[in-house]
């Protein structure tokens, strides 16, 4: 009956050692925050639907624009709608546009329409804080909108999919292991005739069958301990 309990151990003692190194070597990604601004596109376009904006340009001028974004002489355009998306298709390498945004302006409020470049992930974002820092300098405000992205800390859950079956595969003949002893006792002491000599010497049946499961019970329960503590040993 020992060996229900030796073999479980025989296993995690090689099985183990195994998992936890290679849990360990499992890489997580821990990334730090960044600010979305338009520096991170400095070196692309941008376009400035000067046309459609007529209420707009009145107050963010195209000199404010010019400010607010790292452009060099050409990189902002001040094309229409149209002309932005027949061009934009027949870009195949860099510089790309980054958006195009045009608005208007009236009861004290602010309308943007901004067409974005959604292969660059953080184009929306970017334009958006761009222009609401022209709006502040359009009203003579220095301050300045600061945005920041946190991405979630990644971790790549299919590179555990080998480990999670494999430890529940090893698990599940660990602890079936010791219960495919239950009742071997008695059926080696009935092929033995051993129960009627236990009868004979007044062994009552409740008695016979009450030890003869708690015996297996305890066997099991201390394979189970076992396995705990073998995987504490090991931090798994």
């Amino acid at each position: 009956m020992f060996i229900g309990v030796l073999i479980p151990v025989a296993i995690l003692g090689v099985f183990l050692p195994i998992l936890s190194s290679d849990v360990r070597n499992l890489k997580f990604s821990d990334y730090e925050k960044r600010e979305i601004s338009s520096n991170i596109y400095r070196n692309q376009k941008w376009n400035y639907d000067i046309q459609n904006s007529t209420s707009l340009n009145t107050v963010i001028t195209d000199q404010i624009l010019q400010r607010e974004l790292p452009v060099q002489n050409g990189d902002l355009e001040f094309m229409s709608t149209s002309e932005i998306n027949e061009k934009a298709y027949s870009i195949t390498t860099e510089p790309y546009y980054v958006s195009s945004f045009s608005g208007s302006y009236a009861d004290n409020r602010y309308h943007f329409t901004i067409y974005y470049n959604d292969s660059l992930i953080h184009s929306l974002p970017a334009s958006i804080n761009t222009l609401s820092n022209a709006v502040l300098a359009s009203r003579n405000i220095n301050d300045t909108i600061h945005m920041s992205n946190y991405p979630l800390n990644f971790f790549d859950l299919n590179a555990t999919s080998t480990l999670k079956m494999s430890s529940t595969l090893v698990i599940i003949l660990c602890i079936s292991f010791p219960l495919s002893f239950y009742g071997t006792n008695v059926v080696r002491e009935r092929a033995q005739n051993l129960l009627k000599q236990l009868q004979l010497n007044g062994i009552s049946n409740k008695s016979y069958w009450f030890s003869v499961i708690f015996s297996d019970h305890i066997v099991f329960m201390i394979t189970l301990l076992i396995i705990f503590i073998t995987f504490i040993i090991y931090s798994i």
